[in-house]
């Protein structure tokens, strides 16, 4: 799919390709979500085919069925991503002014703040979805937070697909900037419990998330990977292929609007399993290298903003 935010920064948000590129940067998830304008700014009206009554073959001279759809309306609210920055005066004009230390700071905080968006697309999001809908098998592993998982998104543009907010980019600009107190000096808190002079900017931008097909979100949980007890170049505790293949079916995946999220610990222990064994070292003083960048095609998208081995064992219903 097309009109990913590093499209639109290209093309509509010129002033800010550096912050864009920062936090895209380090959200894989974020970067590969494909995004479309929210239909009311911060909240976008979608239709849902509730029922479809077909067409049907009939002999010629009979009369035609009649053929319709029905829809269900549904609304998604977007989010923030962003935060504000306090500006200490003496450190801002060691630094060569609020400008200046704003420049240095920002990117920081775009990239941060991202990260735990990213992780709330994820868990709050795709995670949350596929084990409501009941598109969640179990790897079997059994030890208390010590899991991992993985998600296969199928994006469609009706149902499944990233949200902004348009208005915002009226000025060619995806992040609001507001100067807080007008911009003026004034008290601020620039650590817990610690205040000084200085200013305060807050920046951010609307993003959302719009899921309303359970058919295009299934994933595999409870992936707990260990040594084989007999034989130490073996790995245990994964998918199997059947598990995968079946997860990328239950999604309609294809390699054109399918990805896999995941720990990118798992793309490299997938790896270890399935692609290396197949793989025949002939300089023992060559770097070995082992890839797995696809499933069929489907690309594995690794975000360390998945919890790295450390969720809870889930309960399959």
């Amino acid at each position: 799919m097309k009109n990913t935010l590093h499209d639109i920064n290209i093309y509509l948000t010129q002033k800010q390709q550096g912050l864009i590129n920062t936090l895209l940067e380090s959200n894989p998830i974020i970067a590969s979500l494909p995004v479309k304008p929210a239909s009311h700014g911060f909240y976008n009206v979608y239709s849902k085919v509730a029922d479809i009554d077909v067409m049907e073959e009939v002999d010629y001279d009979e009369e035609l069925p009649t053929v319709g759809i029905s829809f269900d309306l549904g609304k998604t609210r977007l989010g923030k991503i962003g935060g504000k920055l306090p500006m200490p005066h003496d450190a801002a004009k060691e630094m060569g002014g609020y400008a200046k230390y704003a420049d240095d700071r920002v990117p920081q905080i775009i990239a941060r703040s991202g990260n735990n968006n990213e992780a709330s697309i994820y868990y709050n999001g795709f995670f949350k979805y596929a084990l409501a809908n009941g598109n969640m098998v179990s790897a079997g592993g059994t030890t208390a937070n010590k899991q991992y998982s993985m998600i296969a998104v199928h994006y469609d543009e009706d149902s499944t697909v990233g949200l902004y907010n348009p208005n915002s980019l009226s000025n060619g600009k995806m992040f609001e900037t507001l100067f807080l107190n007008g911009g003026n000096e004034y008290e601020i808190e620039y650590a817990p419990g610690k205040k000084c002079i200085g200013k305060m900017i807050a920046m951010f931008m609307e993003l959302g998330l719009q899921l309303a097909d359970p058919r295009f979100v299934a994933g595999i949980v409870n992936i707990e990977p260990a040594q084989n007890g007999t034989d130490r170049d073996k790995i245990d505790g994964l998918p199997t292929r059947m598990q995968i293949e079946d997860m990328l079916a239950k999604v309609r995946a294809n390699a054109a609007n399918t990805f896999i999220y995941c720990h990118p610990t798992i793309v490299g222990y997938l790896a270890l399993k399935f692609q290396l064994p197949q793989r025949t070292i002939t300089n023992e003083t060559a770097n070995i290298r082992y890839t797995l960048t696809d499933w069929n095609g489907v690309q594995f998208i690794g975000s360390y903003n998945v919890n790295w081995g450390k969720e809870a064992v889930v309960t399959i219903s």
